[in-house]
């Protein structure tokens, strides 16, 4: 009796042994639309219940792929490649009696095209740029420049001070050489600050502060600003007219009439401005004296009136 007994468990040990050794595997192939094989395709087995990863598997040349030494469970197939729309499969199960899956060919359809669209790349040129020997402002970047004329952008610009009668100060330093586009205006300090007013704000390609200029400037020892205007590359007649009014107590007006011409590596140009500034003050004083009392004495009150 004891033998047969032990013949029944050798056959149940032997036949658990032999479903626990079986390759249990799961294969299939990967085509396009076009019944094309997708070699390089990803296919990941994914555990049904919580998506996570098992194996991952590389479709070889001929699209072809297999999962191997799998174990019971129930999966589902990610698939994925380059331009193509993921692909999920339905949950597959593996088990005892179902111990090889031979999948239909898998169809990955084109992803969606995504165009670019065109992009603009704008920079904008920042207000100060620190130079070796000078420190460059781009009235472009000033608010309000385009409106304004030239006098009133250097009132405006850091370390620049203009005075009431239109004498120029940078940093302190008085008797400042002026330049347009690297020449000497040859004007006086009233004469310059009209010519300046005349160009508009718009014109100014640059303004150059030189605190301590160079030898080349002959500018004893005092400091420098070098006015650069925006060039004009239309071959050519071409020409601008500025004309500006407005009306307070006094009226002000700066006109202004640029022309150019330019034909290759020849340029004529010429401007004529017309400005008239009219400023008007009202200055009021009072005084009232006292005694040693603090009995009022006299009073004095004074209207002056500027224009």
């Amino acid at each position: 009796m004891k033998p047969l007994i032990y013949i029944i468990y050798l056959f149940i040990f032997s036949s658990s042994l032999r479903a626990q050794t079986i390759n249990k595997t799961m294969s299939g192939q990967v085509k396009d639309i076009q019944n094309e094989p997708v070699p390089g395709a990803t296919i990941r087995l994914l555990k049904a219940g919580d998506s996570i990863a098992i194996q991952t598997k590389t479709a070889k040349d001929n699209g072809k792929f297999e999962f191997t030494n799998l174990i019971n469970g129930t999966f589902i197939l990610a698939v994925t490649a380059s331009g193509k729309k993921e692909y999920l499969t339905a949950p597959l199960t593996i088990d005892d009696n179902r111990t090889a899956i031979l999948l239909p060919v898998i169809i990955l359809l084109p992803g969606k095209k995504t165009e670019l669209k065109e992009v603009i790349v704008t920079t904008k040129r920042p207000l100060i740029e620190h130079d070796l020997d000078k420190t460059i402002v781009n009235p472009d970047a000033m608010i309000g420049s385009s409106t304004s004329n030239t006098l009133e952008v250097l009132e405006k610009t850091p370390g620049v001070t203009v005075s009431t009668d239109g004498e120029i100060s940078l940093n302190g330093k008085n008797g400042v050489l002026v330049l347009i586009e690297g020449r000497p205006t040859y004007m006086s300090g009233q004469d310059l600050a009209a010519y300046l007013r005349s160009l508009p704000g718009s014109m100014l390609d640059k303004i150059e502060l030189m605190s301590n200029p160079p030898a080349k400037y002959d500018a004893a020892g005092s400091a420098v600003i070098n006015i650069r205007l925006k060039k004009n590359k239309i071959q050519g007649y071409t020409g601008n007219i500025s004309l500006n009014y407005s009306q307070g107590k006094t009226g002000r007006s700066y006109n202004y009439l640029n022309l150019n011409y330019l034909k290759k590596k020849v340029n004529f140009f010429g401007n004529f401005s017309y400005s008239r500034d009219g400023n008007s003050s009202d200055d009021i004083y009072q005084r009232t004296f006292y005694n040693d009392n603090n009995s009022k004495t006299s009073s004095i009150d004074l209207k002056n009136h500027f224009l």
